[in-house]
């Protein structure tokens, strides 16, 4: 059996994954970077978040929803 490559690997990295690679290796020499690249937040989510998302899970919200998603929330975002 011949295994061939995915296509996709010929992809080119996305420039942040330069940027990130480039600031870590900052944080490993010990020069100083502020982190404002992509990725995790610094803050915890916000209570209304946090309220909902406890509302969802014991209110039984659980699930695919349609591939389209909400239709109520779909809309909420377009307005």
């Amino acid at each position: 059996m011949v295994l061939k490559v995915a296509s996709r690997a010929e992809i080119a990295p996305f420039r942040v994954m330069e940027v990130m690679r480039r600031a870590f290796e900052r944080d490993r020499n010990g020069q100083a970077c502020y982190h404002m690249e992509v990725g995790q937040p610094g803050t915890g989510a916000p209570e209304g978040v946090l309220k909902a998302a406890e509302s969802a899970l014991r209110g039984g919200k659980l699930g695919y929803t349609d591939a389209l998603g909400i239709p109520e929330l779909r809309q909420a975002i377009s307005r």
